[in-house]
């Protein structure tokens, strides 16, 4: 049998992330697609995403129940703590990372 050759998976530019993130005019789904794009985390596991399972001195995240059901701990990196600093003190009225009324808007929304 021949061995099949992996495909290297698609990768935006900087031009290209640039003109993605400058579309983004709701600042909840700002923040859950810039901790998705750095800490590579996939959309259900930020709208999962606790406060608590962010630890900036530390800078790493963990990510409870992720896919297959199995959590593990992922990279904060040292570029987006600020970000995420301000965040933490611009929305500190839910215990989530992202807030939204409803989990199903969330889930849609990212």
């Amino acid at each position: 049998m021949e061995d099949q050759k992996r495909k290297l998976p698609n990768v935006f530019n900087k031009k290209q992330l640039i003109a993605l993130f400058e579309q983004i005019d709701d600042i909840n789904i700002f923040m859950g697609c810039i901790v998705a794009l750095f800490c590579d985390l996939r959309i259900s596991e930020v709208c999962n995403l606790k406060k608590q399972d962010v630890d900036l001195e530390s800078e790493k995240v963990i990510v409870r129940q992720g896919k297959g059901s199995k959590g593990r701990v992922v990279m904060l990196p040292a570029k987006v703590k600020p970000f995420i600093e301000k965040w933490f003190r611009l929305n500190d009225e839910s215990e989530y990372f992202i807030f939204y009324d409803t989990p199903l808007l969330a889930v849609g929304s990212l």
